[in-house]
C-alpha cells in the first residue's frame, strides 16, 4: 500500500504539469538526439534544464497519470514499472530505494494489484471525507465542533 500512496502522491503533486513537462522533455530529448554524439548535452543536463525551466523538483517523462495506469487492469504492473522507469533522475533513486519493482511483481504474481488498487480508492476517500470534514469542522453523524470565538 505504501508503494501506491507514493507513487499516488508524485502522481498528485505533478499532474497539473504533466503533459507540459513531458512535452518539454522530448522537445529537449529529440533535438539533443539529432546532434552528433560527441556534442550531445546528455540525460543529466536535459534533466536541468527541465527543472530550472519548471520550477519542479522532479518529473516524468511519460505523461502518463495515476489514473490513466490503473485505467488499464490488465497492465498495472507494466504500466507502473514503465511510469517509475520514466520518472526524473531524482525521483527515480528514491524510487528505487523502496525496491518497487520487485513488490510491483510481487502484488501482480498473486494479482493483488486490481485489489490494491480498489483499496487505495476507498482509502483515498476516506482522507477526502476527513479532510472535508476537518474543513468543515464537522465530525461524522452531523455533530459540529463548537469552538470559543474571542471578539
Amino acid at each position: 500500500m505504501i508503494l501506491l500512496t507514493v507513487l499516488r502522491r508524485l502522481g498528485c503533486v505533478s499532474e497539473d504539469s504533466k503533459d507540459d513537462v513531458a512535452a518539454l522533455y522530448k522537445t529537449l530529448k529529440d533535438a539533443d538526439d539529432a546532434k552528433p554524439i560527441g556534442k550531445r548535452m546528455g540525460e543529466e543536463s536535459i534533466e536541468r534544464i527541465v527543472f530550472n525551466k519548471t520550477g519542479l523538483s522532479f518529473f516524468n517523462k511519460t505523461g502518463l497519470s495515476f489514473k490513466s495506469i490503473l485505467a488499464d487492469p490488465d497492465h498495472i504492473a507494466k504500466n507502473l514499472n514503465y511510469y517509475i522507469a520514466e520518472c526524473s533522475s531524482r525521483a527515480r533513486n528514491i524510487l528505487e530505494k523502496f525496491k518497487f519493482e520487485e513488490k510491483i511483481e510481487d502484488l501482480d504474481k498473486f494479482n493483488l494489484l486490481y485489489f490494491a488498487r480498489s483499496c487505495l480508492q476507498i482509502l483515498w476517500r476516506y482522507y477526502f471525507f476527513r479532510e472535508q470534514v476537518r474543513k468543515s469542522q464537522m465530525w461524522p453523524h452531523g455533530v459540529f465542533i463548537v469552538t470559543e470565538r474571542k471578539s
